[in-house]
């Protein structure tokens, strides 16, 4: 069967993913009168943003949201209520239900989508039907995302990482302006900290591409240069700039990633115990998963001998690999944790200033993360036969979902509570 022209075959990503929805998180998120699950920590925010936001009057630019609370009166974005969906359904505010909450289809949105492009980057190493499906799943059951669940539900939508990702790697990779260009928008549109990463790809792809003589310069630059405006008018219409002094936070260098952070699996296993880390590391938290870290022990002697030619498909991304070492860098901060100890270097000052919108730095090793479950994915393929490949695959998804259970498998309790249309104060 072929992947590109099969349509039951290319439904298969679709089912994956509301089929992991439906087994994580359940149904009850779906009604859009359920703001039961809403109701406390974060989520609570994400609501009362866009209730605020869609009973107020239209304005310019379009994301400001006036009434939302004194001194807090700026805009969709900073309320982490997925402007992309509240610029949306505001405009028919006048036929939503009361109350209305979108949070949940936006879930089951992010479970199709982790799964569909999981399918994508699965098929530029191999056009086998079960590899590609075994490949999304582990996609799809991938701990740093499936956590987010706990609170920041917009951070769920880590298939933005992967659709930069595929782009990226993509060897010929057609309508560069509208592929590129709408995953821009639609990241701007759902978290700061997507658009940072996917412009972080998006650049590293562009300079790339230039360095191989693959386009005309002239061509790249009026990329580059529409791309840019196209991104400035998003942010500014959706209410970026609403804040000037005061945007910077403390905390970067707590909000780390801890350097053991992939094999440290904070509750996320019952097998691998727990390593001891800092405060914040829970922001960096990158674990790589029991049955990832399986596949890992298997393809290291691969890796070693080079059968599987791993380094010169590296080779081809020199860019990429640069922009990778440079987010993981971020991510470590100036405050390098290994378990519970940490090294410290200071910094300018106007660097510490600068950053402080992401602060969270921890969260910009996830395109490497995603990048570390391809190279194991490229190598378990490329150095098996398809046989012995969708086996290894296949038992590696398998101890991922059982092991990482632990972790998860109260989520559809939480989210199954009894659905209410209105909150207890």
């Amino acid at each position: 069967m072929s992947l590109k022209k099969n349509k039951i075959v290319a439904s298969f990503p679709i089912i994956l993913g509301i089929f992991v929805f439906f087994f994580i998180v359940g149904l009850n998120v779906l009604d859009p009168k359920n703001i039961a699950w809403l109701s406390e920590g974060d989520p609570a925010t994400h609501y009362l943003g866009w209730l605020f936001f869609r009973n107020s009057p239209w304005t310019f630019p379009l994301g400001l949201n006036p009434n939302y609370g004194l001194e807090i009166a700026n805009s969709i974005v900073f309320s982490d209520s997925i402007p992309l969906l509240a610029l949306i359904f505001k405009l028919f505010k006048s036929l939503l239900s009361i109350p209305f909450q979108y949070f949940g289809i936006w879930l089951l949105a992010c479970f199709i989508f982790q799964a569909w492009f999981g399918w994508k980057l699965a098929g530029l190493i191999s056009d086998s039907v079960a590899i590609c499906v075994l490949s999304a799943g582990l996609f799809v059951f991938s701990p740093p995302m499936i956590s987010r669940l706990n609170g920041h539900i917009s951070l769920v939508g880590h298939f933005l990482i992967l659709a930069a990702l595929y782009l990226a790697l993509h060897p010929k990779l057609k309508r560069r302006y509208l592929a590129w260009g709408g995953l821009l928008v639609v990241a701007a549109l759902v978290h700061a900290y997507f658009l940072a990463i996917v412009v972080f790809l998006w650049i590293a792809n562009l300079f790339g591409i230039t360095l191989n003589n693959e386009l005309l310069k002239k061509k790249n630059i009026i990329e580059l240069l529409v791309l840019v405006l196209m991104i400035v008018i998003t942010c500014w219409q959706a209410g970026y700039f609403s804040v000037g002094s005061g945007l910077g936070e403390n905390g970067f260098g707590y909000y780390r990633m801890n350097l053991l952070s992939v094999i440290d699996a904070s509750g996320w296993s019952y097998v691998l115990k727990d390593i001891p880390e800092g405060g914040g590391d829970y922001e960096g938290f990158n674990f790589l998963g029991s049955g990832v870290i399986f596949l890992v022990i298997c393809a290291i002697p691969t890796v070693i001998n080079g059968s599987a030619g791993l380094a010169k498909a590296i080779r081809r991304f020199p860019i990429l690999l640069v922009v990778m070492t440079g987010l993981t860098l971020f991510a470590v901060s100036n405050k390098v944790g290994v378990a519970s100890f940490t090294y410290e270097w200071p910094l300018p000052k106007f660097f510490t200033i600068n950053i402080g919108m992401f602060r969270a730095s921890g969260r910009m090793f996830w395109p490497v993360f995603y990048a570390l479950y391809f190279i194991v994915i490229f190598v378990t393929v490329r150095s098996n036969t398809k046989r012995t490949a969708i086996f290894l695959l296949g038992f590696g998804l398998v101890i991922q979902v059982a092991d990482t259970s632990v972790a998860w498998i109260g989520f559809q309790k939480k989210f199954s509570m009894k659905s209410k249309s209105t909150w207890a104060t």
